[in-house]
């Protein structure tokens, strides 16, 4: 199902290919870390990340690298920065954690791929750390897009429309399903669903689930949602600080303004016209919103987006398991 903020979603254990251990984060928190040989002498460094900032919505993780017997070889910086490409993070609009550690072009060094956390609609970067054999260095962005039927590669690009990757699961051993977005510079979303196998040159496509199709809302349920009141659905008027974080950053996409929302109303800080059914009232279950679908009704995609980005909407939301329907109603 596409997002409008997209979160990777992914079961952290040992990847094994036909080729051999391609390394992808094991563990949680900071206990997550990813084994692999970076210097090319048969034994394992350990690639980890702790944290050592918490805010509500933020959560950042710096970076380290121990050799085989436990021994430091080289920490990155703890600053509270979502530019700084060695800061890794958990935040409102999506995660830009570590992924997989591979010879990503083939020069005999190990690149660390981590998804840049996105903000709406827009190709998802990933960043990428090459080890120069005592330290990590970053290299310009990717984007992992279809060269062909049968192979995705890494590109560089600045267009907000095209075709690119943006949900990864796990779906096996050595098997990812992504979803594959195509979109137009008139709003117009297709998507489809592929089955991959990462390798040195990108991914090979090894099957496509899902050809691609037009993105389309289930009207007939959306309305329902709208037909009276229901515990379920909650007023918010999105106001000036919605736009901000406790850190007073401007936020960057429709998921994290909707959040902040619920967090400046439980906080007793939000607007006149904002009311609350308890679902969204505590840290933990706000952190929910991160990974919700938004359904726009009575509105397109492009409007509802340009209308809480940049306005303040009084918008009427049904919450559904996982979808939320957002209605603007002035």
């Amino acid at each position: 199902m596409f997002r409008i903020a997209s979160v990777i979603v992914l079961v952290l254990s040992v990847l094994t290919s036909v080729g051999g251990k391609i390394p992808i984060p094991v563990g949680e928190g900071n206990g997550a870390h990813i084994e692999v040989d970076l210097n090319g002498d048969g034994k394992n460094e350990k690639i980890g990340w702790t944290s050592f900032a918490d805010l509500e919505g933020e959560t950042f993780y710096r970076l380290y690298v121990d050799d085989h017997d436990g021994n430091r070889l080289w920490s990155g910086p703890a600053v509270e920065d979502e530019e700084n490409p060695y800061i890794f993070f958990k935040s409102d609009y999506g995660d830009s954690m570590p992924l997989i550690a591979l010879d990503v072009d083939m020069d005999g060094n190990i690149e660390l791929l981590a998804p840049e956390a996105l903000g709406d609609i827009a190709p998802l970067h990933y960043r990428i750390l090459r080890w120069l054999g005592d330290r990590f260095v970053a290299l310009e962005p990717k984007v992992l897009m279809p060269a062909s039927r049968e192979r995705l590669v890494w590109r560089s690009t600045e267009s907000a429309y095209g075709t690119w990757v943006t949900n990864i699961y796990r779906d096996g051993i050595d098997v990812f399903r992504m979803d594959l977005v195509k979109f137009y510079a008139e709003q117009k979303i297709e998507i489809a669903e592929l089955l991959v196998r990462f390798d040195k040159k990108g991914a090979e496509i090894l099957k496509w689930t899902k050809e691609f199709a037009p993105y389309r809302n289930d009207e007939e349920s959306k309305e329902r949602k709208f037909s009276g009141s229901d515990a379920n659905t909650y007023i918010a008027r999105i106001g000036h600080k919605d736009h901000y974080n406790s850190r007073g950053v401007k936020l960057k996409s429709v998921i994290s303004i909707l959040r902040q929302d619920r967090a400046n109303y439980y906080k007793g800080n939000g607007d006149s016209e904002d009311s609350g059914v308890g679902i969204f009232d505590t840290v933990a279950k706000r952190s929910r919103i991160d990974s919700m679908d938004i359904y726009p009704v009575d509105i397109s995609l492009g409007e509802l987006e340009k209308s809480i980005l940049h306005g303040m909407p009084l918008l009427k939301i049904y919450v559904d398991a996982n979808k939320l329907f957002v209605k603007a109603i002035d």
